[in-house]
């Protein structure tokens, strides 16, 4: 593991460690420690040594060893909110685990007034993940959901968006009561899958619009956002001297964005800004 080096895919394709190195659940105390091993994630990218916790517990992932959950979970908590890795494997490592660590999710999840927003935003996508490859799990993921979602007062608002991201795309209609009372709050961010009415289209409990829709802060700060830019890219066109440089600074229009990436850029802004705040693990 600590000789592997860099990685560059994330996802479901990790290369076999049990496999290749002949891993059993007696290799677990070491893979454990090496996962928390802060002075490892304290090396230069171009170490090798650096990239051994990831390893660690891709390796531990393959193991499907359900003793090891509590130190994935217990991983969450102390999470580096600058490493966007664990966002992107940890939904798929409970996903090996199967069902058995639904209840571990469900805990988690439970667990509020405390910095555990990444952590539990990881969860959320595992939980979409497991009831999409464990179809019987489905009923029990929502639940779970729907009971973190009642929450929505006490955790954050992008927890909370990700939590109805994952409940449209199960259908769950049985938590439409509870997502229009999170809209109704301002608590769920609807710039990035619409407010309550394009929801109850999504999950076919109304056919099309019957009113446009509402100013929110979140509209708000978006809108300002935009006319800063708007702003500034026309500044630069007045102090600009050439049309070649007008023609640089000529506003794109990309493709929108899906909504699981527009929310994942919300998280890595707001994880970049509390790392100014409290510092952790790089």
């Amino acid at each position: 593991m600590l000789t592997i080096g860099q990685l560059t895919n994330t996802g479901a394709k990790w290369f076999d460690y049990v496999g290749r190195y002949n891993l059993t659940s007696t290799h677990l105390p070491e893979l454990i420690q090496m996962m928390n091993d802060t002075a490892l994630y304290q090396g230069e990218m171009e170490d090798a040594k650096s990239w051994a916790p990831i390893h660690a517990w891709r390796a531990i992932a393959q193991l499907q060893d359900s003793a090891a959950l509590p130190a994935i979970v217990a991983y969450l908590r102390d999470v580096n909110p600058d490493d966007d890795w664990f966002l992107e494997d940890f939904p798929h490592l409970f996903t090996l685990f199967g069902p058995a660590s639904l209840p571990y999710c469900a805990s988690f999840l439970a667990e509020t007034g405390l910095d555990y927003e990444w952590g539990q935003i990881a969860i959320t996508e595992a939980l979409k993940q497991l009831g999409q490859e464990y179809p019987e799990t489905r009923d029990e993921c929502v639940a779970i959901m729907v009971e973190a979602l009642g929450r929505y007062r006490e955790q954050a608002d992008t927890l909370n968006t990700y939590l109805i991201l994952n409940l449209v795309e199960f259908k769950a209609v049985e938590a439409a009561g509870l997502i229009e009372e999170v809209f109704a709050a301002e608590l769920a961010d609807d710039t990035v899958m619409g407010d309550w009415q394009d929801v109850q289209i999504e999950l076919g409990l109304l056919d099309k619009r019957t009113s446009p829709p509402r100013q929110t802060k979140y509209q708000a700060q978006r809108d300002k956002v935009r006319a800063a830019l708007d702003n500034f890219i026309q500044t630069q066109r007045g102090v600009s001297s050439s049309s070649e440089s007008d023609e640089e600074l000529e506003p794109t229009d990309p493709e929108e964005p899906n909504q699981r990436q527009r929310l994942h850029e919300i998280a890595k802004k707001k994880k970049a800004k509390a790392a100014k705040k409290k510092k952790r693990r790089k």
